[in-house]
């Protein structure tokens, strides 16, 4: 995958007078399926970060998105600090509930109910961010620890967390809202320009600064136009649903941004 931010946006109302740090050239996002559909060979996306860490040096690298239901917090906030550290401090986490709930829940004996998979995600977020910055003694309906994890992020407090969740629904908006960051998405397809501003629009409150608005562009809209809408982040891929779409992937990663 490729990515690179939207310059110069025209913000919605709540967007004004907010400043616009500098940002890496990029990010580079993995996606955290076991399974996701039949034929399709996904690799460990941890390993992978940790690899494409040595090769680069301003490229932001995170997932998205991490299921957190079927993962430990600690051992997630454990792999984000050791990917923290590989790439003196570009590593960002992207989370949600994750998909296919048969191949990549159901058929592997973890949890597949929603409500569930959301209050375990909620508390895995708490535990995450306190095992990065603070000794932790935690006991929540799901999880129970009690730790002091070294060495601290390189980041801090803590690396970035960004919510993805499905438009238009309020839930993972109003998740993504206590966080750093939403990506927004849409089921089978990427959102327009006009979709994105519709679902920003949702938010209850402002969001705070340097909150950041990841979203995946639609071949031939201008990046320009995302930006109008919001976006700080613009993702180039193809959908994980359309015909070929490794192949496209592929050569993506071959030819570079």
């Amino acid at each position: 995958m490729r990515s690179t931010f939207p310059r110069s946006p025209t913000p919605p109302p709540w967007w004004a007078g907010r400043a616009r740090p500098r940002r890496p050239a990029g990010t580079a996002p993995s996606c955290g399926h076991i399974q996701w559909s039949p034929g399709v060979a996904p690799l460990d996306p941890w390993v992978l970060l940790g690899a494409i860490a040595q090769v680069t040096e301003r490229v932001r690298l995170g997932t998205l998105v991490t299921p957190l239901s079927r993962r430990c917090p600690h051992v997630v906030a454990k792999h984000l600090t050791t990917l923290d550290h590989l790439s003196g401090g570009r590593a960002v986490l992207g989370v949600g509930l994750g998909e296919p709930v048969d191949r990549d829940f159901g058929d592997l004996g973890d949890e597949v109910d929603a409500r569930v998979r959301a209050a375990m995600l909620d508390e895995s977020l708490e535990l995450i961010d306190q095992l990065m910055r603070v000794p932790t003694d935690f006991t929540g309906e799901h999880y129970r620890i009690k730790a002091d994890l070294h060495p601290r992020p390189v980041q801090r407090p803590r690396r970035p967390i960004w919510v993805a969740g499905v438009v238009p629904n309020r839930k993972p908006l109003a998740r993504a809202l206590r966080w750093d960051g939403v990506a927004p998405v849409a089921p089978g397809r990427h959102l327009t320009p006009d979709e994105l501003a519709a679902h920003l629009a949702r938010l209850e409150s402002p969001p705070r600064a340097g909150w950041e608005i990841v979203v995946h562009r639609l071949e031939g809209i201008p990046a320009q136009e995302y930006a109008e809408a919001g976006a700080t982040w613009l993702v180039y891929s193809p959908s994980p649903t359309s015909e070929g779409w490794e192949s496209e992937i592929t050569e993506m990663i071959r030819t570079g941004p």
